[in-house]
Parts: structure tokens; C-alpha cells; sequence
């Protein structure tokens, strides 16, 4: 993004992060909902992601 159209949107942007430090390596789809209390916010987010299973060679 163009440096002056970057600060117009800076505050208008939030960024997100979810830890995975406790979730198990099942190789299973986690579905994720995210909401806000404002009417007026339009929010953007992926519905969900894989954790992929462990790889017991590793082990």
C-alpha cells in the first residue's frame, strides 16, 4: 500500500492474533467467530484454520 493511503487507514485498522500454545496438533479444521460491539465496524477474518497433525518421526 502507497504510504499516504496507508496513514489514512491506520486507525481504522486492528490486527488479531490468536496463540496456538495450547492447541493439540490433530490435524482437525477450528472453526473461529470473531465479533465487535460497534455497528458501524466492518470486520474481516478468516472462518477458521488447520493445526496440523504432529509428525511422529519427530518424536
Amino acid at each position: 500500500m502507497p504510504k499516504a493511503e496507508r496513514s489514512k487507514h491506520e486507525d481504522r485498522i486492528a490486527l488479531l492474533e490468536l496463540s496456538l500454545d495450547n492447541v493439540k496438533p490433530d490435524g482437525a479444521y477450528h472453526h473461529l467467530k470473531v465479533k465487535v460491539d460497534r455497528k458501524s465496524l466492518d470486520v474481516e477474518a478468516r472462518r477458521g484454520y488447520f493445526v496440523p497433525k504432529a509428525d511422529k518421526s519427530k518424536q
